[in-house]
């Protein structure tokens, strides 16, 4: 995976830099407002508490993912992605969310999963939404391919949903058969606390709210990327801003270098010149915009890494995993010893799989 992504930021950097007037970029560097520009610290800088959010909005059943360690975590993810490549500063995300937060790393491992299915959902509906509304007969010629983009995220974005539905769960249960069989305990262990966290966001109240607040998140974004805009006098109307920056950020789910160097202003530059900016006023506005949100990740990450101390010792177990706690949490839903059971009083038992290896047993369609 970072072969891959040093190889994809060679190949974009590269082209990035090739379209890039470097004259003109130093004289819109030095004439820039940065007083003005340094108005999209603040709004950079609040991501982290945007991130922590949707965490607590899907974690607030477990008493131990309250806003302060979730934010720890996000900062924490945040910048191990500035100074790693192939998008490994996922996996440090992970693992600081479960040490954090008081989960095993695998079932952190499926909520970040379902985190970057909402990212990669509401990214592509801003790059659908360029292709209608930005002057650009290019982006016109994307809508088909944005739209199988928007309809694909979405389906996978349904599997949190699916995974609680009976045949499901039969599905699932037939999967862990074979891997019992193949793999041993091991293995349906692993499965049984991803799928834990996959099923995080399993009811359509929770997944709504948590695309909500994902989309609020790119929204504050935009707005920071609308500051750096007017800093460098590009004058576009506020609504190109979001779908700016969808075009930008959509290079995000690509693996590639450390803090997406490369990848990110190539698409800035092909973004911002689909709209007329000139390239070496485009390559000047993304290369200072990028550079702030590289210092406000390092930063934050660094300070969220010494405030959370030892918590984060690699091998150290977290105190009470939620995936073998005894107590049901508010939506009535508990893992007991091998299973997902429903535990409201008013409902009764489902009859369980006849697989002796039942992963999950879940509430009624």
């Amino acid at each position: 995976m970072t072969a891959v992504g040093l190889s994809t930021a060679g190949v974009f950097g590269w082209l990035a830099v090739r379209k890039v007037d470097w004259p003109a970029a130093g004289a819109a560097l030095v004439g820039a407002n940065w007083r003005l520009l340094g108005l999209c610290v603040p709004l950079l800088c609040s991501s982290v508490l945007w991130r922590a959010l949707r965490w607590r909005v899907v974690l607030a059943q477990q008493g131990a993912a309250r806003i302060g360690p979730l934010a720890l975590a996000a900062g924490i993810g945040q910048g191990a992605n500035a100074i790693l490549p192939g998008k490994l500063g996922e996996a440090v995300g992970a693992h600081a969310l479960g040490r954090l937060a008081d989960l095993s790393r695998i079932q952190s491992l499926g909520i970040m999963v379902v985190t970057r299915l909402t990212d990669a959902v509401i990214l592509f509906a801003l790059v659908l939404g360029a292709t209608w509304f930005l002057p650009s007969p290019t982006l016109r010629a994307l809508r088909g391919a944005s739209l199988i983009a928007v309809a694909t995220a979405s389906l996978a974005l349904l599997l949190p949903l699916v995974l609680r539905r009976q045949w499901g769960v039969r599905c699932l249960n037939s999967a862990a058969d074979i891997l019992q069989r193949r793999l041993g305990t091991g293995a349906l262990e692993v499965m049984r606390k991803f799928g834990r966290g996959l099923t995080t966001a399993g009811r359509a109240p929770l997944l709504l709210a948590f695309l909500a607040s994902t989309a609020l998140m790119w929204g504050v974004l935009s707005l920071s990327l609308l500051i750096a805009l007017r800093a460098f006098s590009i004058e576009l109307p506020a609504g190109y801003a979001p779908l700016i920056m969808g075009l930008i950020a959509a290079s995000t789910i690509l693996p590639a270098a450390p803090g997406n160097i490369g990848t990110v202003h190539y698409f800035g530059l092909v973004a911002l010149g689909l709209v007329g900016v000139a390239p070496g006023l485009a390559g000047a506005c993304i290369i200072a915009y990028h550079a702030l949100d590289l210092v406000c990740a390092l930063v934050i990450g660094a300070i969220c890494w010494t405030i959370a101390g030892g918590r984060l010792s690699l091998w150290r177990k977290p105190e009470s995993d939620v995936v073998a706690r005894a107590s049901a949490p508010v939506d009535g839903l508990t893992f007991g010893a091998a299973a997902l059971e429903l535990t409201a009083p008013e409902q009764s038992q489902p009859q369980q799989h006849p697989s002796t290896t039942t992963l999950l047993a879940a509430e009624e369609a």
